[in-house]
């Protein structure tokens, strides 16, 4: 009896380890998985090659997400061409030495013009009686002498205004020789003269009145034609047009190389995508287009026809498309975070 209770005894002892065994071990498994940090799901994701971003209304209102519906617009296409934004010694030089040799040519010739008429007023008295045939060969050589002096003069100014005409072409020319309330705005520098060279295969017959440079911020400066003239640009041989723009604050300073856009042939349609709405990231122009009420896609645009308050693209956005033109830079640091936090959840 007793061999038949200390075996009961044992029995129940070991199941009550299995038991307190089995027990422990799945209160461990529970409190492990009770311990594990949560995963939130990503707010980035990549459909159709483009990282998407996905905010909630909420989120959107407190960061002050807003998104501009783009307008169909047209543009004509321009003609990339180079520029130079010249200093006052490109043409000063020209216009001083053109001065310095039209007063040679100036007082020459009146010295030239007063001997001829001492020749006749000589030639008179001599027939009255009252001057010598000396006093009139005199006259004469001293005439012929002053001739001599304002023919080189004259040549010497023919020459420069036709050297100005070829260089400049002749409306600037016409400035630099006759003066002008352009030319003044020149000198006092409150508007620049810029050099305008196009490419080698590429020939315009007419330029257009008017051409876009990059100012300030890559801002658009509207430039006036100015002059056309038949030189080829050395560097780059093409034909050169000379346009005008005002100096203040956009970033045009003597001395600049930079970039002018030609308009030229039929307009084209598209959109003007706001200087708001871009964000720049490893040196090129992106913009967040609404897919629908929570996500965003990221989108590349080209910056290569930048027009007033932006640039215009033909291909890459669509009108009636929705891009966020507040708060772009906030998703892109949103992306920023969420490779961020992948990485650390790799580790």
């Amino acid at each position: 009896m007793k061999k038949t209770l200390a075996l009961i005894g044992g029995v129940l002892l070991v199941a009550l380890l299995v038991w307190a065994f089995t027990h422990g071990k799945v209160e461990r498994v529970a409190e492990a998985e009770r311990e594990r940090p949560v995963n939130a799901p990503s707010r980035v994701s990549v459909e159709h090659k483009e990282t998407i971003v996905s905010l909630d209304p909420a989120t959107q209102q407190k960061s002050a997400i807003a998104v501009l519906a783009l307008e169909s617009t047209m543009h004509r296409p321009e003609q990339r061409a180079y520029a130079q934004v010249l200093e006052i010694r490109a043409w000063s030089d020209a216009r001083n030495a053109y001065l310095v040799a039209k007063g040679e040519s100036d007082k020459a010739r009146a010295g030239s013009e007063e001997s001829r008429s001492d020749v006749e007023r000589y030639q008179l008295l001599q027939k009255a009686g009252s001057a010598s045939a000396e006093s009139v060969l005199e006259a004469n050589m001293k005439a012929r002498a002053n001739q001599a002096t304002a023919q080189p003069a004259d040549a010497a100014v023919r020459l420069l205004e036709s050297s100005m005409r070829e260089a400049w072409g002749e409306p600037l020319a016409h400035w630099l020789m006759e003066g002008s309330p352009q030319l003044d705005e020149l000198v006092s520098q409150r508007s620049v003269l810029i050099q305008v060279s196009l490419p080698a295969a590429v020939s315009i017959d007419h330029p257009p009145p008017a051409a876009t440079l990059p100012g300030a911020d890559r801002s658009p400066v509207s430039a006036q034609l100015v002059s056309t003239t038949a030189r080829v640009d050395p560097r780059f041989q093409g034909s050169i047009f000379f346009y005008m723009a005002p100096r203040a604050e956009r970033g045009l300073f003597p001395g600049l190389v930079t970039t002018a856009f030609l308009p030229q042939g039929e307009p084209q349609a598209g959109v003007v995508v706001p200087s708001d709405a871009v964000v720049w990231w490893q040196g090129r122009a992106w913009v967040y287009v609404q897919m629908d009420a929570q996500r965003f896609a990221r989108r590349e645009i080209p910056t290569d026809v930048p027009v007033a308050n932006g640039w215009f693209d033909s291909q890459w956005i669509k009108a009636g498309e929705r891009v966020v033109n507040k708060g772009a830079q906030q998703l892109l640091s949103e992306e920023f975070r969420s490779q961020i936090e992948a990485g650390e959840d790799k580790k």
